[in-house]
């Protein structure tokens, strides 16, 4: 078992996700979080991936607060777009784990990165669909 959640965040949902993320780590710098997308999908889909701790994931539920450092570039409204987003799941839950969508952030628990990549069906992008 790992202590890590691996999330997976259509490209078209970055932005939203980067304003959950800076209000889950509490700092402006949680923009920084998903970067690219570096992975597809059978479907052409095309994700950005990070990990991140456990318990920052299972927050992610809670109510959300601007980080203490804002400046006016995080939103709560983007913020709250992304967590109607967040399907969690755990290795360890006795419930289907949720499929990757355009729609969807899916964070995978209970697993490595690796395992967590392969679960969703996601494949590191190639130079020629760069």
């Amino acid at each position: 078992m790992t202590d890590t959640v691996t999330v997976a965040v259509p490209e078209a949902h970055m932005v939203a996700a980067n304003c959950l993320a800076s209000c889950l780590v509490g700092q402006i710098a949680g923009q920084d979080t998903f970067r690219g997308p570096g992975y597809t999908s059978a479907t052409g889909e095309r994700y950005a991936v990070a990990s991140a701790p456990k318990t920052m994931w299972t927050a992610a539920f809670d109510p959300l607060a601007l980080p203490a450092d804002s400046d006016g570039s995080v939103s709560l409204d983007c913020a709250y777009a992304a967590q109607a987003m967040v399907a969690y799941w755990d290795a360890q839950d006795d419930v289907p784990m949720p499929a990757v969508g355009p729609d969807v952030i899916v964070a995978l628990a209970g697993m490595s990165g690796m395992e967590a990549l392969a679960a969703m069906g996601l494949s590191p992008i190639t130079a020629d669909e760069t």
